[in-house]
């Protein structure tokens, strides 16, 4: 905030026209709320300048032609994106490996989460073109299933909820403000009721498209891992299919797999409700 003012007036006044967007980082508009009004009561009525403040909506930084930052990682997101560099580095690794550090720090069953994530996976690489959903949604999902119960190194009770707050209140560097809201999101929902958008928007701060991505991630994850419900990984080998309006699992175990199916038949009726796909489970050897 020590230059706004002048970068904002020499951008406007050599480029007649160009529309100006001011979009705060998160963390200002919550730890400097005073400031923040102020710099909006400041520009309210100036002509060319927009105020982006509410970050449960994409972006502006897709359709944006110059983008003026500090030191920060939104520039290597925006070079990257318009093609200006070419990453030499895996930063998708850095995350997932983030994501499983935390998951470690609070006891999560390492196991099983490496089983919910290729269960996730595989249900995903099926189900992403009817829909359009993209690699990085399922890196969304991904670090997701890594952090889906780390609530329970608090409560046992209320694991969703603790859940959501220990994402929330985590950095993981490479990840948007918005993308970690997401995440913490599906993590919440694996186990609560999702309710309809208008009943959890403002709670959340969730957008339309957001809710949407949400709901699908959420749906994915609950059936991957209801899967392995008993935390043994009892499948020894899996084939996903799509078939016509079905999704087809096909599942072979010598283990009892009577709880897992119990659960599986729970939560197809949510996600043929958010993939207009019912999925089911076949089973091969004991049952």
């Amino acid at each position: 905030d020590s230059c706004i003012d002048e970068l904002i007036d020499s951008v406007t006044a050599s480029n007649p026209g160009c529309a100006v967007v001011f979009r705060p980082h998160p963390q200002y508009v919550r730890r400097f709320p005073a400031k923040m009004q102020a710099i909006a009561e400041r520009y309210a009525n100036r002509e060319g300048v927009v105020m982006e403040d509410d970050f449960s909506k994409p972006s502006t930084m897709d359709q944006a032609d110059v983008l003026i930052t500090d030191w920060s990682g939104i520039a290597y997101e925006y070079a990257e994106q318009n093609k200006i560099i070419k990453p030499s580095h895996d930063f998708e690794k850095d995350i997932l490996m983030a994501a499983k550090n935390i998951s470690r720090r609070y006891a999560s069953n390492k196991s099983h989460n490496e089983e919910l994530v290729k269960n996730a996976d595989a249900i995903f690489d099926v189900v992403k073109k009817s829909v359009r959903m993209k690699a990085r949604e399922k890196l969304l999902l991904r670090v997701a299933c890594y952090l889906h119960d780390c609530g329970k190194y608090i409560s046992f009770v209320n694991v969703a909820d603790c859940s959501y707050n220990i994402i929330m209140s985590t950095e993981i560097i490479g990840l948007s403000d918005r993308e970690r809201k997401v995440i913490a999101n599906v993590v919440r929902y694996n186990t609560q009721e999702l309710g309809y958008y208008k009943s959890i928007s403002k709670k959340d701060e969730l957008g339309v498209e957001d809710y949407m991505l949400v709901a699908r991630l959420v749906a994915i994850m609950r059936l991957a891992n209801c899967m392995d419900q008993s935390y043994l990984q009892k499948i020894e080998s899996m084939n996903i299919t799509r078939k016509d309006d079905e999704l087809v699992i096909s599942v072979a175990t010598s283990s009892d797999y009577t709880l897992e199916r119990g659960i599986f038949r729970e939560n197809v009726d949510f996600f043929e409700e958010i993939f207009n796909l019912k999925p089911v489970l076949k089973m091969k050897g004991r049952r």
